[in-house]
């Protein structure tokens, strides 16, 4: 039992080391002329929990701001977490391009630019890329 606990830590551990070395190359991915995904407020990094959150906000530019949301996923536990909960994953984007939630910690967050029509899954294994409803795809490591 215990090897394999051990070699359970070693692939979650070498998903998160693979994870920054996305991060760090890639960082974004957008899929238009002139859009842009920014962070103004990143959340802390830690451990997930139900009663641990923080503010994420940001603002978005080049896409239409009527006919899309934001959704966040928190990493955490070696699984993808939508944010701020299953019940309400969509942010809306206000006029400006601003938009902001809250969300529950995680080493890495990931935003994604979405149209209306999305329906992110409530935990993944994997970040969504850029395709279908999925618009653009920003990774942030928690500060």
């Amino acid at each position: 039992m215990a090897r394999k606990a051990q070699g359970t830590k070693w692939v979650v551990l070498c998903k998160c080391l693979l994870l920054v070395a996305i991060v760090a190359a890639t960082g974004f991915r957008a899929y238009g002329k002139g859009q842009r995904i920014t962070l103004t407020q990143a959340p802390h990094a830690g451990a997930g929990g139900a009663d641990r959150t923080e503010l994420i906000s940001g603002t978005v530019m080049g896409f239409d701001f009527s006919a899309c949301k934001i959704v966040i996923y928190a990493f955490a536990g070696g699984t993808w977490w939508v944010q701020p909960t299953a019940a309400s994953p969509l942010t809306r984007i206000d006029g400006n391009g601003a938009w902001q939630t809250i969300t529950h910690l995680g080493s890495t967050y990931a935003v994604l630019v979405v149209k209306n029509s999305n329906k992110p899954p409530a935990t993944t294994a994997d970040v969504p890329t850029a395709e279908g409803d999925v618009l653009a795809v920003k990774l942030v490591p928690g500060r």
